[in-house]
């Protein structure tokens, strides 16, 4: 037996984990809104998908793929139809940015990169 300390391991890798994709579709009654203003728009030009990067659900990377509609707004002209809990041009959810912004204050960069399975460059935005 020692006594002496037992150095904490560094990070070399990824372990790669199980992926969970969910497809998301608008219920039948969702009333689109402008990004820029919140109104409500009737016309959409065009509704393509968005693949965005959620919080770990049952231990498994979680990928949602979201409809993301161009809308034509009266008061703004044309932009993207408006999701609360996704920034405009992001790439992950809002709950998912926060998580990492949260952690990377208190951990190295490189620790929570590969607690949540990203990249450094990810995480280092959300600190800076």
């Amino acid at each position: 037996m020692t006594t002496e300390a037992t150095p904490a391991p560094d990070v070399y890798g990824v372990v790669p984990a199980p992926r969970l994709v969910i497809e998301l579709r608008p219920a039948a009654d969702h009333v689109k809104r402008c990004s820029q203003c919140g109104a409500p728009v009737a016309r959409v030009d065009e509704t393509t998908t968005r693949r965005v990067r959620a919080l770990a659900a049952m231990e498994s990377d979680t990928w949602l793929l979201v409809p993301r509609a161009r809308v034509e707004c009266p008061r703004c002209g044309p932009t993207v139809e408006a999701v609360l809990w996704l920034d405009k041009y992001a790439r992950m959810t809002t709950r998912l940015a926060a998580k990492i912004a949260g952690l990377a204050q208190v951990l190295r960069l490189k620790h929570v990169a590969a607690w949540f399975r990203v990249g450094w460059d990810t995480v280092k935005p959300r600190v800076c």
